[in-house]
């Protein structure tokens, strides 16, 4: 097996490329989701249930001034929706058929009566195996002949 495929596939930006996904911070909701053992922030990049995202945030650049370490490329900020955001009930079902992709979601949103806070409920179950090893190669290129 070549060393290069013992790692998970990293995310490059802005011209920084390593062997780990820690050049970057990825929060959702301004929590940190980063592991910062490791493999950086692919727990939140291999989720294929996405309807409770409200909007996401970029900040192009170091970012460690105000967000801390971890900052060095960009801060990706995810927020997702609340009860004040979504109101109403919501059922989703998707697939595909060329990688094999399922999910099911369903999200509810309720304001309370007197204006103070409300319920916001989101759940799903999701699969996502992508192509085959053989079905999409890679090509890397090689310094030795």
């Amino acid at each position: 097996m070549d060393a290069q495929q013992l790692e998970a596939d990293n995310l490059g930006l802005r011209g920084i490329m390593n062997d780990r996904d820690d050049k970057y911070l990825m929060l959702v909701n301004g929590r940190v989701m980063n592991d910062h053992t490791h493999y950086g922030a692919i727990t939140e990049r291999d989720l294929v249930l996405l309807r409770d995202i409200h909007h996401i945030d970029i900040i192009r650049g170091s970012g460690s001034a105000l967000y801390g370490p971890g900052a060095i490329a960009m801060v990706i900020n995810i927020v997702t929706d609340n009860a004040e955001t979504f109101q109403g009930s919501e059922v989703s079902v998707r697939a595909g058929a060329i990688e094999e992709f399922q999910a099911t979601e369903f999200r509810h949103g309720q304001k309370f009566k007197d204006g103070d806070g409300g319920l916001y409920l989101y759940g799903g179950i999701g699969r996502y195996r992508g192509a085959d090893a053989l079905d999409a190669p890679r090509s890397l290129p090689s310094i030795f002949p």
